[in-house]
C-alpha cells in the first residue's frame, strides 16, 4: 500500500516527477507496476481537483460577471484570488496538501526504474512509492 499526500499535486515539481516516472522506458513487468500506481495517482488527482474546485476556487477566487473564477493572466491554469482572503486561501491550500490518499498497490523497488535517473528533488515527491532500501549505509 502506498500513502501519498495531495501536496504532490500542489507543486509543479511533484507533477513533473510523476510525469517523468510515468513516461520512463521500462521492461514490461516494471512498466506495468508503474502504470498501476499511476492509475491510482490519476484517480486521486480527479478527487483532488473536485475538492480544490469546491473548497478553494469557490471560496477564494475573484468571479467574473457570469460568476466564474477569473483566470490569472500571469499564471496559466491559476485563478485570481480575492485579495482579502489570500492568506486564508494559502492556509486552506496547505491544509488540503496534507490530506493523505492511498493507492492499493505494492511499493516499487528502486531497481525497478532500471537505468533511469531521478533527482533528489523528484524523489522527495516519489519516495513513498518506493520501498526503503535494506542498505544501512555501511
Amino acid at each position: 500500500m502506498i500513502t501519498l499526500t495531495y501536496n504532490i499535486f500542489l507543486s509543479n515539481d511533484g507533477l513533473r516527477a510523476t510525469h517523468k516516472l510515468k513516461n520512463m522506458a521500462l521492461s514490461g513487468r516494471n512498466a506495468f507496476a508503474v502504470k498501476k500506481i499511476m492509475d491510482g495517482v490519476k484517480t486521486a488527482m480527479k478527487e483532488f481537483n473536485m475538492i480544490h474546485s469546491k473548497e478553494i476556487v469557490e471560496k477564494y477566487a475573484e468571479k467574473d460577471e457570469a460568476g466564474k473564477a477569473k483566470a490569472d493572466p500571469q499564471r496559466p491554469g491559476a485563478f485570481v484570488p480575492l485579495a482579502a482572503t489570500e492568506k486564508e486561501m494559502h492556509e486552506a491550500l496547505e491544509k488540503l496538501g496534507t490530506v493523505e490518499f492511498k493507492i492499493k498497490r505494492p511499493q516499487l523497488e528502486i531497481d525497478q526504474i532500471e537505468s533511469n535517473q531521478l533527482s533528489a528533488r523528484e524523489l522527495e515527491f516519489l519516495a513513498p512509492m518506493f520501498k526503503e532500501s535494506n542498505d544501512d549505509g555501511e
